[in-house]
């Protein structure tokens, strides 16, 4: 009983390592494939909302930023504001 057992088995080296071998691989291939496919995704993501954010302030703003920045810490005074936020906001139109 035990001699037919030993007959049928094909030990390490038989046919029925071979679908394993290759599934093995083809999971490690479908694995890679998706984790490329996600850091692909998430970069591009990232710079969108990278780009989306740098064009969000133009030059404009950022003067107005400043020229707020500094009438409230007092280095000028309320009629250079009202000036050179004029000169400003005639620039954007």
């Amino acid at each position: 009983m035990m001699r037919h057992f030993y007959n049928d088995f094909d030990g390490l080296w038989g046919l029925h390592m071979i679908g394993g071998w290759l599934v093995g691989i083809l999971f490690l291939i479908v694995l890679v494939v998706i984790i490329i496919y996600a850091i692909n995704k998430f970069s591009q993501l990232y710079m969108q909302t990278k780009r989306n954010g740098l064009q969000s302030s133009s030059p404009e703003d950022e003067a107005l930023k400043i020229l707020n920045m500094r009438f409230a810490n007092g280095e000028i005074t309320e009629e250079e504001y009202e000036r050179k936020k004029r000169l400003i906001q005639n620039k954007q139109l």
